[in-house]
């Protein structure tokens, strides 16, 4: 088991949260750590599906605002993502 609190401060659509690393199991941080990897995965896949529509919308003439929008959105999550998974493989090699 793992113990002590190591406060994590991310910031979220303008929102400060801390997040602490109470008592872990290790088999609980590497299921955690498995999901994240699969968040990571899926938030790559989002943003170049969203690049594929921005240049079709661009090639066609169309208007690219929303999507673009849409983009730094998932850029934005795909950052958070990588960081929660990052925490938690430094976690891991503890």
């Amino acid at each position: 088991m793992r113990r002590g609190c190591v406060p994590r401060t991310h910031k979220c659509d303008k929102i400060d949260f801390m997040i602490s690393a109470a008592t872990y199991s290790d088999e609980m941080i590497k299921r955690h750590l498995a999901l994240a990897e699969r968040h990571v995965a899926e938030a790559s896949l989002n943003i170049r599906r969203q690049r594929a529509v921005i240049r079709r919308l661009q090639q066609i003439g169309g208007d690219s605002t929303n999507a673009a929008e849409l983009l730094d959105t998932f850029l934005s999550t795909y950052s958070l993502c990588v960081r929660s998974r990052d925490r938690l493989r430094s976690m891991v090699a503890e």
